[in-house]
């Protein structure tokens, strides 16, 4: 699977989330508590049809194909077009019981409406929000973060993560999410109220609740390789050029020993030098800036760069 990253992470991250008396130290539910979903499925709901309109609205988290892993809430996000509004992390896996999926985390849009609306199972009830891929969720590497269309294959599952920009009203207890998915059969069935959303103080205190195996892998894909990887990945990529076309932008990379590389994305050459790690090629130019470029064996034992994922394309 790609790495999700879209920006440079730091690498060392708090390793225990503590909360204290005075404040929010690290994730709790809206609702005051921090607990892990425990909404019925698509079945369970369709039987409960014809109880009271008093009875509270059931959360549906799961159906064949679609079952919810965890909502969580950055409040410490800036929108950079100028809103209050504060980054909904989706994380969610998919099952192909009986026929591939074609998906994307921009795929899935959200719509947040009140209780009336869910109780009716209007779909179309609140607004429409798109999926933004301006999240940063490079340390949750167990989940798919990127708007290239993958494919679930039959009988298999894979798991994803979306996010939105939401507002705090939007947020407030007594709403609900239901998604919109055409490639996701049953996806209407789902339903989250607000209160099971988990509000957290950064990216990296989601990743390390939401998905602890994926932030051990991440780290360890940014520790320096060992003395033999270096020498294997130097000469997989001296002298050589690596690129990727995207819009019709040429980007390339060229490496040259011990440790140097010029971007030659502009013909001009902005240039710098690089660390091999465990599964990146970590660039630093000459005017600080850094990019990190993933890196793999191929299955004939070539190597294979993600210039495109490494500079946030």
């Amino acid at each position: 699977m790609r790495p999700i990253s879209r920006r440079a992470i730091p690498c060392l991250i708090a390793a225990a989330l503590t909360l204290s008396l005075g404040g929010l130290a690290g994730c709790a539910s809206k609702g005051g508590q921090s607990m892990p979903f425990t909404g019925g499925d698509a079945t369970e709901a369709a039987g409960a049809e014809g109880d009271s309109a008093s009875e509270p609205v059931a959360a549906v988290t799961s159906s064949d194909y679609f079952s919810l892993d965890g909502a969580y809430l950055d409040t410490s996000y800036v929108d950079p077009n100028g809103s209050n509004g504060q980054m909904l992390y989706v994380f969610y896996t998919l099952t192909a019981p009986d026929s591939g999926l074609q998906v994307s985390s921009y795929g899935m849009s959200l719509r947040v409406c009140d209780e009336e609306a869910a109780r009716s199972g209007n779909a179309m009830a609140g607004e429409l929000i798109t999926a933004n891929l301006d999240g940063s969720g490079g340390l949750m590497s167990s989940y798919y973060y990127d708007n290239v269309i993958e494919t679930v294959q039959y009988g298999t599952q894979f798991k994803m993560v979306s996010t939105y920009v939401v507002s705090p009203a939007q947020m407030e207890a007594g709403h609900f999410l239901r998604f919109k998915e055409s490639d996701i059969p049953g996806i209407e069935s789902i339903i989250v109220p607000t209160e099971s959303v988990v509000a957290c103080s950064s990216p990296d205190e989601i990743a390390e609740i939401a998905d602890p195996a994926g932030v051990e892998a991440a780290r360890a894909a940014h520790e320096p390789a060992d003395e033999a990887t270096v020498q294997a990945v130097n000469d997989a990529i001296n002298f050589y050029e690596f690129y990727t076309i995207y819009g019709g932008l040429n980007l390339k990379f060229y490496f040259e020993a011990p440790n140097y590389f010029e971007e030659r994305t502009t013909g001009q050459g902005n240039s710098g030098t690089y660390e091999v790690q465990q599964g990146y090629i970590a660039c630093t130019y000459d005017n600080g800036n850094t990019v990190d470029i993933p890196w793999e064996w191929k299955e004939d034992g070539s190597i294979s760069l993600d210039i495109a994922n490494g500079v946030g394309l």
